[in-house]
């Protein structure tokens, strides 16, 4: 089914409107989201009937911008190491992604689509581990599993970073792939 460009549209502005006031205010009104977005109410209840709707569609928006560097970073990676290190930086910039995500995981982490994204996102994280233990960046002896997640707790990590401390993308993905490779000897 073809979606109509207005509507297109009016989704794009309400998702992108709503990520930033629901991450300043987790009790924004759909009134006030509708008036910063530039739609009427029944615009917004007609395209999200429900704030759990309204939370789940930002929240796969959230997940397809995550992913969106992906093809950059398979273009770029020279090992998988490397595309490890380009994961920092080519994703850390989305702060703004990553606080909605954190801030409403209780309320979507039960829904299909979203396991199924991050079950995605987790085994991809393997299969990188994987390939950069095969090519001998990565000692062989850590499982996998205990890997993925060092990872993505170095994204939080950085994330918190850059959202409560002021601390740059650029600087904290930097920060990050060094205390993966290097510890904190």
């Amino acid at each position: 089914m073809k979606v109509d460009a207005r509507v297109q549209k009016s989704q794009q502005a309400i998702i992108s409107t709503a990520l930033t006031l629901f991450n300043q205010n987790r009790d924004v009104t759909f009134s006030e989201i509708a008036s910063q977005a530039g739609v009427g109410r029944a615009t917004l209840y007609r395209q999200f009937e429900t704030r759990e709707v309204l939370i789940k569609a930002i929240a796969l928006t959230c997940f397809n911008r995550l992913d969106s560097v992906n093809d950059i970073i398979e273009e770029e990676a020279k090992s998988a190491i490397h595309a490890i290190e380009l994961c920092f930086h080519y994703v850390m910039p989305f702060t703004e992604e990553f606080k909605f995500l954190a801030e409403v995981e209780h309320l979507i982490e039960d829904d299909p689509d979203i396991i199924r994204i991050y079950k995605q996102q987790f085994d991809e994280t393997i299969a990188l581990v994987q390939q950069a233990k095969k090519e001998g960046s990565i000692r062989k002896s850590l499982p996998n599993a205990w890997l993925a997640t060092l990872i993505e707790g170095l994204f939080f990590t950085a994330w918190e970073a850059i959202s409560e401390h002021g601390m740059s993308p650029e600087e904290t993905a930097t920060l990050a792939f060094d205390s993966l490779c290097n510890g904190i000897k």
